[in-house]
């Protein structure tokens, strides 16, 4: 069978890419617009001791946009570059995906035209191209080919409205690519951009070693070392069911594979008699490197940063607090907030985000939040080393 193309807009897209990460269906959380601003060059060809990770080949979104595939799929001047954290910081608090793929040698890039899309009101049709690349990724995709078939690789289009969105996936040598072309020409030139792209990465070199954290930078296990269910449960005011830890299954995609080479996997805070979640705790070892500009690209739908007082933060450790205000044009509100927490140079996140209707948590999801986060910071000084 293929994958379906669940692609109508970028953040449509993306938050099915979300569910597939976590191996559940999104929830009705209203996404905040995003902007476009001019990205940072990225750096190519170094070693692995560098302060941020860099890429596996010696390859980079400014030079793949140079290929005349993309002024043949799109017309000439029509695609720009977008700052992937702006982009996916619209539509996600989390730590982006873009992050995580760095950390492990992988590329991401956004190109688009610059006019607002249906999600931010009377927009038109997206016209906008994704990339993300995933180095030594030969076991992942295997994973991805053993889900959804054969059929899955390739070019694949959908017509909404006349307009043509393509997905492709592919396996270059051991890097998977994963292209998304909205609003492309047609689905000759959908196949003949992912072509392109294909071949430069077949012919770039060799780029950076696998990156380590810097010296100094300490190490943790996994959710059960930092926290425990009770705590989360009492933390949240939980009645009438139990808090599970839990990962997630069903589908599998780039970016789930990124953060499981990452070792960024984190945990959901599932309900114990049902599939719904309340909220997550999240990371990326060693990822200091990362959090400032995210934070800074983060649409301010998700809520203003403010420093949190949390006891045990060390020198140099840092916590901050974000939740989402109501909508007043909204049917439903989600209250989201979020802990961003510099732990030993690893960036972590907390996570409560209860669904509309929930009956169970009977704390302020910002008080809730922080009290998650005191158990974690505690439980991290515990046990990192």
């Amino acid at each position: 069978m293929t994958r379906p193309l669940a692609l109508l807009a970028p953040v449509a897209a993306a938050a099915v890419l979300i569910a597939a990460l976590t191996g559940c269906t999104p929830g009705p959380h209203p996404a905040p617009s995003g902007s476009a601003s001019t990205p940072a060059p990225l750096v190519t060809g170094v070693a692995a001791d560098t302060a941020a990770p860099q890429p596996a080949i010696d390859l980079d979104c400014a030079r793949l946009f140079a290929s005349p595939a993309f002024a043949a799929a799109y017309g000439a001047g029509t695609l720009h570059p977008v700052d992937v954290l702006v982009s996916q910081g619209g539509y996600s608090n989390l730590i982006p995906d873009a992050d995580v793929l760095q950390t492990v040698g992988g590329i991401s890039c956004d190109w688009s035209n610059g006019a607002p899309g249906p999600v931010d009101g009377g927009g038109s049709a997206p016209v906008e191209v994704t990339l993300a690349l995933l180095p030594n990724a030969a076991a992942q995709w295997a994973r991805f080919f053993g889900i959804y078939g054969a059929a899955v690789a390739g070019v694949h289009c959908d017509t909404p409205n006349g307009e043509v969105n393509c997905s492709s996936d592919q396996l270059v040598g051991t890097n998977w690519i994963e292209l998304y072309m909205f609003g492309v020409g047609g689905e000759p030139e959908a196949r003949a951009l992912a072509a392109a792209v294909g071949t430069a990465v077949s012919s770039a070199g060799p780029g950076a070693a696998a990156w380590t954290p810097p010296s100094g930078t300490t190490s943790f296990g996994d959710c059960a070392q930092l926290l425990t269910p009770g705590q989360v449960a009492g933390d949240l005011g939980v009645t009438g069911t139990s808090i599970l830890f839990t990962t997630g299954d069903g589908g599998w995609s780039i970016q789930a594979a990124a953060r499981e080479n990452a070792n960024a996997v984190g945990c959901l805070f599932q309900y114990a008699d049902e599939d719904s979640t309340v909220g997550q705790v999240t990371w990326l070892r060693g990822g200091s490197w990362a959090h400032d500009a995210a934070i800074a690209a983060s649409n301010s739908g998700w809520g203003t940063p403010a420093p949190a007082s949390i006891a045990g933060l060390a020198s140099g450790d840092r916590a901050s607090i974000r939740c989402n205000a109501p909508d007043p044009a909204a049917e439903e509100f989600t209250p989201i907030c979020t802990v961003d927490l510099l732990l030993g140079g690893n960036w972590l996140q907390v996570v409560i985000s209860p669904d509309p209707g929930d009956a169970h948590i009977t704390v302020d999801p910002r008080v809730a939040a922080l009290a998650v986060a005191a158990h974690l910071v505690s439980g991290y000084n515990a046990h990192a080393h």
